[in-house]
């Protein structure tokens, strides 16, 4: 494992040497003003976003039809939701295409995006409160398919009320989408598995008697849904549970050590590795832990890196 504070990344990084064996290319994180991004050969990028949007979802991986590129999800105005690419290097922003969301739903509340890219498609899964809704916020899975002719549809199946939810697409298995939600009535979580080819619910799960975290992310792999939240024991780690739906509970895979009680948790899944980024309140930038999924163990930890403790984060 390798512990590097941020005075010594900024030093490697302006040297060239910052882990060069390592299985991803960097780490960033994706802001309405500003993309920065670390390379793991050392490059820093900054730009600040020309034109900047209102709003920003998703950063979806290394872009194969622009130059130093991310394929994103954001928002330039209320009630609309634009695919496009992220220039890292420059910071140009170039729509692709643009879809209007329904008027029933809260644009303040989207989250949860998950993109699949298809040589004749692109689909976008998301989760949107019901804003017309009278007996609680009523949160919604959001479904929308572009075709080839730029023609889109959106699907809009409601989940339950005054629940938090979060959504994973497992890239290995490409019919397989997990969401997992947690009650603010009956403090437990909710995990249902999609199949993606006819919007039907294959399992259903409530998981009861774990400890819950309001900060918690979702992802899944190889068939599994995972679900990552602070520690029930200590307050300054971080655990990976794994969801099995035969026997209804939880298991433990993976405990990671951090700087400071988290008040921030987010996570960027690329092939089979995983980055669990986390800040506290008086940690100005996040600390970020690479690991390796066919064994759980951290390969990289990263502390005070140079990214500012908020915005969206990924790695590439």
């Amino acid at each position: 494992m390798k512990s590097i504070t941020l005075f010594v990344l900024l030093c490697l990084c302006a040297l060239g040497i910052v882990n060069s064996q390592s299985p991803i290319s960097g780490y960033g994180n994706l802001s309405p003003y500003t993309i920065q991004t670390l390379t793991t050969n050392g490059q820093i990028y900054q730009p600040t976003l020309n034109p900047q949007p209102q709003d920003v979802y998703l950063v979806a991986g290394v872009s194969e039809n622009g130059t130093d590129s991310f394929n994103a999800v954001y928002s330039n105005q209320i009630n609309q939701v634009t695919l496009g690419l992220i220039n890292y290097v420059s910071g140009a922003i170039s729509d692709v295409f643009t879809f209007s969301i329904p008027v029933s739903l809260s644009q303040s509340e989207l989250n949860g995006f998950q993109l699949v890219q298809k040589s004749d498609s692109n689909t976008l899964y998301f989760l949107a409160d019901d804003i017309y809704a009278w007996s609680g916020e009523t949160l919604n899975l959001c479904i929308t398919n572009i075709n080839s002719e730029n023609e889109f549809t959106t699907t809009i199946l409601p989940l339950g009320t005054n629940i938090i939810g979060q959504l994973a697409f497992d890239y290995t298995a490409p019919n397989d989408l997990y969401y997992v939600g947690l009650s603010t009535s009956y403090n437990q979580y909710q995990v249902i598995l999609y199949n993606t080819e006819s919007n039907t619910q294959k399992k259903t799960l409530t998981l009861n008697g774990i400890s819950t975290d309001h900060l918690f992310k979702t992802f899944a792999y190889r068939g599994t849904v995972y679900i990552v939240q602070t520690s029930s024991t200590s307050e300054d780690v971080i655990s990976i549970l794994s969801v099995n739906f035969m026997s209804a509970n939880t298991i433990i895979v993976a405990n990671i050590k951090v700087s400071s009680k988290p008040n921030v948790i987010d996570i960027s899944l690329k092939d089979g590795y995983l980055a669990i980024f986390s800040s506290g309140l008086k940690q100005h930038q996040p600390d970020a832990s690479l690991i390796d999924l066919s064994n759980f163990k951290v390969i990289e930890d990263l502390q005070g890196l140079a990214l500012p403790n908020y915005s969206q984060y990924f790695i590439f």
